[in-house]
Parts: structure tokens; sequence; C-alpha cells
């Protein structure tokens, strides 16, 4: 039953790749970029080896604490499952969970993500070689860390499936702060007592050591500095780890099968009360930007992306604070401001075969893309101002808010430029309301990435003037360029908002009917 799932999902791809020249050359320049870093990654460990074992040990334990978090985190921002194996589609099948399971974990190892993890955590024993022990026992280690990488992965993405899914706002809430602090309490626990030691970035990982997402990358070190004791704990404190992954997983897939097909919220607003439709101007755009805001707080699809606001900065902090690089805060808020518009790439995708309506009552262009830019202005730049304040407060450089302000402002602005062409000109295959919105869609993945590559390039040109005068203030400390800065964001992403906004009207008014087409043909 493993091999028919395994060969039915290569089949897929397959078919796939075969269909589309252009997402057959994205995966293969996307492998070829994996292929790079791991080279330089294997150089690296290789490298290692001159230095002195804390050194050594601090660098693999602090990168492979990054991997596994990049791993839980993917599917908060990204598709995370496979079409073929998604667990909500399979449930009609008398599959057992846990082949359900193991299938899932080979799809992930078996990918080019997973390969390239496996490879990198086996080369870690090359940093080991002088001590044939902690070699060996890196090996299997590695193989440890791999399979609690695609996991976790899989484990995040279920559990955030779930959430979304749910019918209280509250419950999302509550439960997403939750995680978020499980993911990173002890992180910034080990970064807050290793900063507090005489020799930091040992100090940390010696911290990170002993946490669920550290302790696996630990043990052959510690062999290696002659602490067979405290290697032996972190063993065991990896073996639980991935029991427990694994336990909680079937958990939530359990939890899927039961409520598949559910996460409608069929609650009704009681006779004369409108919600967001009693605020907004009684204009088309109007009613546009109130049933975005209300998709986004709604439509699990929509929901979890705004998980990428308050994960971004934390990852930023935690990681400037590991390598003691208090710079690196200054991009929290730009890069929030940058991914927010990428959040609309494939707006009209998420609407599907309801867009008729638009075509149907003779919808503008231009109203549609007012209102939907409107919806994400309205949490978008609270959120940006949080998390400027948030994050420079943690180095204490307030006074250099105006030039990050007007570059995040500026780079929000100007994404929003783009999307709003892009996402008017674009069909992405999407998950349906009401389904697993972490179910990949067959031909999605690489128009996602190839898209979000070239609206971020776009976006960057754009974003020139503004970014230039920011770097010069926060490099030079100048106050006077960093209000410019401020100023120019504003104005300069303000026009090229404006630009967006009409050009992208004219393509929807000119195009609306082919959109429409295309997005059945997707199975929208």
């Amino acid at each position: 039953m493993v091999a028919a799932l395994l060969s039915l999902r290569f089949r897929v791809l397959a078919n796939t790749l075969n269909r589309n020249p252009i997402q057959l050359v994205a995966v293969i320049l996307a492998t070829l970029q994996a292929l790079v870093v791991l080279a330089f990654v294997v150089l690296g460990l290789a490298l290692l080896v001159i230095y002195s074992p804390p050194i050594q040990q601090a660098t693999v334990v602090i990168g492979g604490v990054t991997l596994t978090l990049g791993w839980f985190l993917l599917p908060l921002v990204a598709t995370g499952i496979e079409p073929t194996i998604d667990p909500l589609k399979l449930a009609a099948f008398p599959i057992p969970v846990g082949r359900l399971m193991l299938a899932m974990t080979l799809v992930g190892a078996t990918w080019v993500p997973g390969i390239v993890t496996f490879l990198a955590s086996m080369a870690t024993a090359l940093t080991w070689r002088q001590t044939p022990v902690a070699a060996l026992l890196a090996l299997l280690c590695g193989v440890i860390a791999t399979l609690s990488c695609i996991v976790g992965s899989r484990l995040a993405a279920s559990l955030t499936a779930n959430l979304v899914a749910g019918r209280r706002v509250l419950n999302r809430i509550v439960v997403l702060l939750a995680g978020v602090l499980i993911l990173f309490g002890p992180v910034v626990l080990a970064v807050a007592i290793g900063r507090g030691t005489s020799d930091p970035f040992p100090g940390t990982a010696a911290v990170l050591g002993l946490t669920p997402f550290g302790a696996v990358w630990s043990v052959p070190g510690e062999v290696a500095m002659g602490h067979p004791g405290i290697a032996a704990l972190e063993f065991g404190i990896a073996i639980a780890t991935l029991a427990l992954l694994v336990v909680i997983w079937r958990a939530s897939l359990l939890a899927s099968y039961r409520a598949r097909g559910g996460g409608l919220s069929t609650r009704q607003l009681s006779g004369g009360r409108l919600g967001l439709f009693a605020v907004v101007p009684a204009t088309p755009a109007g009613a546009i930007a109130a049933r975005s805001l209300l998709y986004w707080a709604r439509d699990a699809r929509f929901a979890r992306q705004l998980i990428l606001v308050p994960l971004m900065p934390a990852l930023i902090i935690v990681l400037s604070s590991l390598v003691h690089a208090n710079g690196l805060v200054y991009a929290a808020a730009p890069i929030v401001g940058g991914l927010l518009p990428l959040m609309l790439f494939a707006v009209i995708s998420y609407d599907g075969t309801a867009y008729a309506l638009h075509l149907a009552t003779g919808v503008r262009g231009i109203d549609d893309r007012i209102g939907r830019a409107a919806a994400l202005l309205a949490f978008a730049l609270p959120s940006l101002v949080v998390v400027a304040i948030v994050s420079i407060s943690f180095i204490g450089e307030m006074r250099a808010l105006p030039a990050v302000f007007g570059i995040s402002i500026g780079v929000l602005l100007s994404g929003l430029a783009v999307t709003s062409v892009s996402s008017a000109s674009i069909v992405v295959p999407v998950a349906r309301a009401g389904r697993n919105p972490f179910a990949a869609q067959p031909g999605s993945g690489m128009t996602s990435v190839v898209g979000s590559y070239a609206v971020t390039a776009v976006t960057i040109g754009l974003a020139i003037p503004e970014l230039m005068l920011g770097i010069v203030s926060l490099a030079v400390g100048s106050a006077p360029l960093g209000w410019l800065a401020l100023v120019v964001g504003v104005l300069w992403g303000a026009g090229s908002l404006v630009i967006g906004v009409r050009l992208g009207g004219r393509i929807l008014d000119r195009t609306g009917p082919a959109l429409l087409a295309r997005m059945r043909r997707t199975g929208g």
C-alpha cells in the first residue's frame, strides 16, 4: 500500500511536469539551487575541523536548530501537503493511519528538500571525523534529525490545518500563541542564558543542546569533547522528541479524519446586522473590501498566511541574538512589508468561480483592485507599525524608526502595486473553500514559487529610492536621511500603488471572462 501511494505521488508529479515545460524548468533550477547550497554546507562542515571543539559544536548545533525550525515553520507559510497524500482525500479509503504516516514521511524524504536535509545531516560526520565514535554517532543522529524535521513539518501542517478550520477565532488565536511559545520558548531561553555567559556563542549552543530542537545535533559534539553523560541525556531527549512528534501527528490525523469536509462556518448574522458591510463606504470597492476582510478572518486558506506576521520578526530577532548581529533586526519590518502583499498573489484564484458574480454585476476592475488593496492595508499598516517598534526596541535604536518605517511602508505599497497587476493576470490552482488549506493542487507549487520570485524582484526594483535612502541613513546614523526615506517611501509607494491599481483594473476589465474560464479549467 505504501509503495502504491509513493508510485501515485511520483506519477502525478511526472504528468504535471510533462504538461508544463515552464514548471519543469523551475523544478530543475530549484534543484540546482539546492545542490549549490548543499555543496557550501558540506564544505563548511568539512572545514570546521580546523577550529576548536566548542566552536565546532556551537556551529553545528545552532545551524541544526535553524534547519529544524525551518522545517516546522515552512508549512505555516507555504503549501505543506502533497496532493496525492492528502489525509482528507484518502479518508474514504481503508488505509491505516500508520501506513499513511509512513507514506507521507517517505514522500518528504524522497523529494529535494528531504534529500538535501538528509545529506547535510550526514555531512556533520565530517566535522567530527577526528573522533571516530562521534562521527558514527553523527550518522545515526543525522537519520533521527531528518526524520524529526520531516515528521515535524507534517505535524505542523496537520495541526495548523485543524486550527484554522475551527469555528472560533479566539480558539485559533490561543492555540496559535501557544504554538509560537512552544516553538520559540526554548530557543529564546537558550539565547538569553547564552548571552549571559562569558562566551555567548558556545554558551547558547550548550543550552540549545538540551532542548528538543537541538539535542539530536549536540550528541556527537558532546562525545567528541568527552562528555558521555550529557550526550546520553541529549540522545534520550532526541528519541523522546521524535516519538512525541509521531504520537501527536497521529492524533492530529485522526482528528482530521473525523472532521473531514468541515471548516466552513454556518453562523449567520441576525436580521438588520450587516457587520463590516455597515462600516465601509456603500460603494463596490467598499463592499469588496469588507468581503475581503471577512475572508481573512474566516477562510482557513487566508488565515494560515497571517501566521507570517508574528513568526518572521521572532525568527529574525532570535537569529540576530544567536549571531550577535543587531543590524539584522532592522530588516524585520521591511521583510514583513514585502511578504504581506504576496498574500494577494493568488487572491482571485481563491475566489474561484465565485468571481463570476463580479462579472455578472458589472463590477469595474479598478473597484476590485481598490477594495482588495484597502482590505490588506487595513491590517498590514498597523502590523508594520507594531513589528517595527517591537523589533527596534529590542536593540534600543529608536532613532532608526523613521528610516525603518520608510523602507517598510515603501516596500509594502510597491509590493501591493505589483500584486494588483499580477493577481489580475495569473491563475494559480489553490485548495477549494472548505477543504484542507494546506493541500497542494497539481501545478501550484512551482507556479507560486516562480511568481513570488518575479513579484519580489519587481517590488525591490520599485522600492530602490526608499531602500537606498533608508540603508544609507541606518549606515551613517543620519536622522534627516531617515525622515527623507519615510517621506519618499510614502509618496513613491503611494504613486506606485495608484498606477498598479489602475493598470490591474484595466487588465481585469479586458480579460475578466478569460480569467474566469481559466479558473474553471484549474478546478477553482
